[in-house]
């Protein structure tokens, strides 16, 4: 009896909701002096509903729920307006607005939004992998878009990512790039929120932004490229339906000369096909008496909007690049140095050779394909291959024996391989549970590493560097080498992962957010010189997030706070007594709060955030040499972001940290001690000016500069690089059809040290003119 009645009232449901024919709304909208007014929001308040008009003020709304429903306007600098509507089964009810603006008035807010923009979007659906306002996003992080980019002259990803407040971004000595980002070492490889090989650098050129997420973010992004400190994301730049076409020459000091294009067009009249073309070639001298640069690169992209629910983006990523390779040095125990700036050699002496070089190749393959199932989900598939391939490389690792001697010593390495192939796929729901909007992301990630290479290392010379030394050769080199054994290895490591995140409006203003991954972690045997090593190993890991958020002045302040973790995996460990140590994943934990702004109408964008980060399950050897788990490490800190218009016009983009990175438990010999390289504090600031008006119109300006304290060269905290300040001034006149620029680098001719201790660039000027057409 039981079962026919529930399937009489399943029955009864199904004929209710048939009976229930789809309810339509639309309308028009106008200005006060009777003009479309086009780009304005549309939503149905409480739902995910909603349309954009178009450029006759018209907007459509199908599928509402039955019933009294509350239609909102919104767009920015717009008063916003409500009206509450019966809405009917099988009808279309038609509700038009007048807004209290006039289209001059609404053109102008266009315009002044546009330039606000620019410079201050933060909007983001990577950092969450959700679509996310700032304001509606517990986590931090800095964007740094091509505008400023562009504006500063950035010829590198090094002087980009450095615009980000709390980072210090540096060349390693085999030429790839990392940042210190809270006290933590982080690779510049994620592209498109996807893994990428760190070989070789994106050209600034191909770059849309650069996301900067703070803090340890395993829980969306693994483990492979990111540190616990937080990440960098490149967004490379993709078709659009605007044909546009720009080339750029580039001069300047130390025999720089670099040309880049950008090509974007349409390949059809419904520009539903799109093609895109960034290039570049650039070689440059180094500032040092010996010393070189040179790097080509094309970027092709495709755009295919099969539908209204199917879209399809192809692009790819090859470039070349040789280089002069920096030192790795490292201080015997008769050596007094205590700072860098009392090594007795002249800071533009290389102490290596011309052939002291490498050749790196670089090719990245991205298909994305997005696919709307419906109005609240849309599918989002994957596939990423970038492969990294060193030709040679010749690297030096000069050890200082006594103050005044060092041996030169080299490693070469031949056919290194470094190679992702990653599969990612996403759903991403918009959709409500009651009264609650959610919008999540489920999916689902493969990752899979191969590295390859041949190396031998051997010992060059002795040198006395009071004295006058010759360059290293590559005939001596090679004969070197011919008497050492080389070597070879192989490794392959699999990720598998499932995640997902929520974002849940307990209403309007208040916000949580709750993430948790499943990680598992394959290390095959790797092979040393052709025979297998027995560091074969798995390991899972949960990683969870939470967060929270409220807007204590609606889309203007916002309070938060988040629990964020990361994770490392860990292989086994060999003991002297022939055991062997299978180690847990370390794991990072941070807590933070902090409060956001959006004040001005969106003209000035304010972060302040604390946060405390504690590693856990770090290895250490005791006095004996075996190996021990149950170190820890905390760095905790704060940091302030402003990214401002305060009148139209001047921009001002700014940042300020402080950071304390220790170990509080395991070695004794760290306990207490800073993290080698993590700096202390940290400014960086860019103001940029454009006249409109006036004698000097057409000219903007911009001036600025990173200031970072000085920090421990080694991790017993004995040898200082010391603190510096780095001024930088451009000036440009822009035209419609091309700009002219003039930047210095390096005002003062400071000479510093980066935290792998590599003499840094002195006063530079580069020269610009792009040309559009």
């Amino acid at each position: 009896m039981k079962i026919k009645v529930v399937l009489f009232l399943m029955l009864i449901s199904v004929l209710m909701v048939k009976a229930q024919k789809p309810a339509t709304i639309t309308g028009k909208i106008t200005t006060t002096d009777g003009n479309a007014a086009a780009g304005i929001t549309v939503t149905v308040s409480g739902t995910a509903l909603g349309s954009v008009t178009d450029g006759n003020g018209v907007y459509k709304i199908k599928n509402l729920p039955l019933g009294n429903q509350i239609i909102q306007l919104s767009a920015i600098g717009i008063q916003t307006q409500t009206k509450t509507v019966e809405i009917k089964s099988g009808e279309t009810t038609n509700v038009d607005f007048v807004i209290s603006e006039t289209s001059k008035e609404l053109e102008e807010v266009a315009v002044s939004a546009l330039r606000a923009h620019k410079y201050l979007y933060k909007e983001s659906d990577q950092v969450a992998r959700i679509p996310l306002k700032n304001l509606e996003n517990p986590q931090v992080y800095s964007v740094i878009p091509k505008e400023l980019i562009r504006n500063q002259l950035s010829l590198n990803s090094k002087d980009v990512i450095n615009n980000a407040a709390g980072v210090v971004a540096y060349y390693t000595p085999i030429g790839t790039v990392s940042a210190w980002i809270r006290g933590f070492d982080t690779r510049n490889a994620i592209r498109n929120g996807m893994v990428t090989q760190y070989r070789a650098e994106s050209d600034p050129i191909n770059i849309e932004r650069v996301e900067v997420i703070k803090g340890p973010a395993g829980t969306l992004f693994g483990s492979s490229a990111i540190s616990f400190g937080g990440l960098i994301n490149k967004i490379t730049k993709t078709p659009n339906p605007v044909a546009s076409n720009e080339v750029a020459v580039f001069t300047g000091s130390n025999s720089l000369m670099r040309v880049t294009a950008d090509v974007n067009t349409p390949l059809n009249s419904s520009k539903t096909s799109l093609f895109r073309l960034n290039a570049a070639y650039h070689a440059e001298d180094s500032f040092q008496d010996i010393g070189r640069y040179k790097s080509i690169s094309a970027a092709p992209s495709f755009l295919y909007k099969i539908n209204d629910r199917l879209t399809f983006l192809v692009d790819a990523e090859f470039a070349a690049v040789t280089r002069t390779q920096q030192p790795y040095p490292s201080f015997g125990p008769n050596t007094t140095f205590k700072n860098f700036k009392d090594i007795p050699i002249d800071y533009k002496k290389y102490i290596g050779g011309d052939d002291v070089d490498s050749k790196t190749t670089i090719s990245n393959f991205f298909t994305k394909a997005t696919y709307k199932l419906s109005d609240q989900w849309v599918s989002s598939t994957n596939l990423n291959f970038s492969n990294g391939y060193v030709d040679y490389a010749n690297q030096l690792y000069p050890r200082w024996l006594t103050d005044s001697t060092m041996t030169r010593n080299i490693g070469m390495y031949s056919a290194r391989t470094l190679s992702f192939i990653q599969f990612q796929q996403n759903f991403n729901g918009d959709f409500k549970i009651g009264k609650m909007r959610n919008r999540a992301v489920i999916g689902t990630d493969f990752t899979s590493t191969i590295t390859r290479l041949n190396y031998a290392y051997f010992n060059y010379d002795t040198i006395n560097v009071n004295k006058n030394f010759s360059p290293l050769f590559a005939q001596r080199a090679n004969a070197l080498m011919a008497a050492t054994k080389p070597g070879y290895y192989q490794n392959t490591q699999t990720n598998y992962s499932l995640y997902a995140s929520d974002v849940i409006n307990l209403t309007e203003r208040l916000l949580v957010m709750a993430s948790l991954r499943l990680d598992q972690f394959v290390n095959k045997a790797s092979i040393e010189n052709s025979l297998p090593v027995k560091d074969d190993y798995q390991q899972t890991a949960l990683s969870p997030k939470f967060g929270i958020i409220y807007q204590i002045v609606d889309q203007k302040v916002s309070v938060f706070g988040n629990y964020m973790n990361g994770f490392l995996n860990q292989g086994p460990v060999t003991q002297p007594d022939g055991s062997t140590l299978r180690l847990k994943p370390k794991q990072a934990n941070q807590w933070e709060g902090g409060v956001k702004t959006d004040l001005l109408n969106k003209h000035l964008g304010f972060t302040l955030s604390f946060y405390d980060i504690k590693v856990n399950n770090a290895t250490y050897t005791d006095n004996n040499n075996f190996s021990l788990q149950g170190g820890t490490q905390r760095s905790k800190g704060f940091e302030a972001e402003l990214n401002a218009e305060p009148v139209d016009h001047f921009y001002i983009i700014s940042g300020y940290a402080k950071n304390s990175n220790k170990f509080i438990s395991g070695d004794p010999s760290l306990i207490g001690k800073k993290v080698a390289g993590a700096p202390g504090e940290v400014f960086n600031l860019w103001m940029n000016y454009q006249c409109v008006s006036g004698f000097l119109k057409n000219f903007g300006g911009g001036f600025g500069g990173n200031y970072v304290s000085d920090v421990y060269w080694d991790a017993a905290n004995t040898i200082t690089i010391p603190s510096y300040t780095v001024l930088n001034a451009a000036v440009s006149y822009n035209q419609p059809t091309w700009t002219a620029s003039v930047k210095m680098n390096n005002l003062s001719n400071q000479k510093y040290w980066n935290s792998d201790a590599q003499p840094q660039m002195l006063r530079q000027i580069i020269g610009s003119i792009a040309m559009k057409f």
